[in-house]
Order: C-alpha cells, then structure tokens, then sequence
C-alpha cells in the first residue's frame, strides 16, 4: 500500500494494491557562474524516472525540470 504526497503534502496519488512501493529516481545537474564576487547565475536540470509504484499511482511519464537563478550579495 502507498500514498504519494508532494512537498506541500497534497496527495498526488494512492494505491491500495500491494508490491512495490519504490517510485523512481532523480537525476540532478547543477552549474553555477560567479564572474563577480557580489553576483553569481546557477542552473540546474532534473529528471524524475518513474518506477513501478508511480506508475501504478497513475504517473508513468518521466518529468523534466529546469531552472535558472541569478543571485547577489549585499554588504
């Protein structure tokens, strides 16, 4: 048995069949610039591989997930 919750705790999914209750994985990447000492620009990617459980919770396909940020240090 297995509830799936997201980080606000919402529930995205929930099986009341035994077996599996791996979701998948994720695979993250991450760059980060500085060019100042005062600014910086960072990027990721991730990707969440869905296992048997997600999928038997409805959620088969793969997610993809990119950002970019730029920061600044204040005095």
């Amino acid at each position: 048995e297995a509830r799936w919750s997201d980080a606000g705790g919402r529930t995205l999914g929930q099986s009341t069949v035994r077996g599996s209750s791996l979701l998948g994985g994720e695979l993250d990447f991450t760059a980060r610039w500085e060019p100042l000492t005062e600014a910086f620009l960072e990027g990721g990617y991730s990707a969440f591989v869905p296992a048997s459980g997600a999928t038997r919770l409805g959620h088969p396909d793969p997610t993809h997930f990119v950002y970019v940020m730029l920061g600044a240090r204040l005095p």
